[in-house]
């Protein structure tokens, strides 16, 4: 059994030497979050692996503005996935994952209002692979 976690916290300017079309002359750097968080707990067996993930990933610059209208920031979004795999021989193993357990929608705000929805995507896996040597 086993638990890792690791925090990153950034901080980033951009600055512009001349402004066109851009809204601001300083700015974040594009797509940095403020934050990331990532929690892992896991098992490791003879044949039994399994992990949980938690992911928080902080405030981010998703698009800048431009002519006026304001830089549109990525909310802070949580992400939790899992994994299990069995191993039946040392060349076969089976494995399921599940990504996005929470199924968060991921919300942009443009000044702190107007906001776009990409809706959360659970998705699941299953396969069946050779090991590789």
């Amino acid at each position: 059994m086993y638990v890792q976690a690791n925090l990153t916290l950034a901080d980033s300017e951009v600055t512009l030497d001349e402004q066109g079309r851009a809204t601001n002359t300083k700015r974040n750097l594009q797509g940095q979050a403020d934050h990331v968080f990532n929690l892992q707990l896991g098992y490791q067996g003879a044949k039994h692996d399994a992990t949980v993930s938690f992911n928080r990933v902080g405030e981010r610059l998703q698009g800048t503005g431009e002519a006026g209208q304001p830089d549109i920031f990525q909310e802070p979004v949580n992400s939790l996935d899992a994994k299990y795999t069995y191993t039946w021989t040392d060349d076969l193993k089976l494995s399921f994952s599940v990504r996005n357990l929470l199924d968060e929608d991921i919300e942009s705000l443009q000044a702190g209002a107007f906001p776009l929805r990409d809706p959360g995507r659970r998705r699941k896996h299953i396969a069946e692979l050779p090991l590789l040597r």
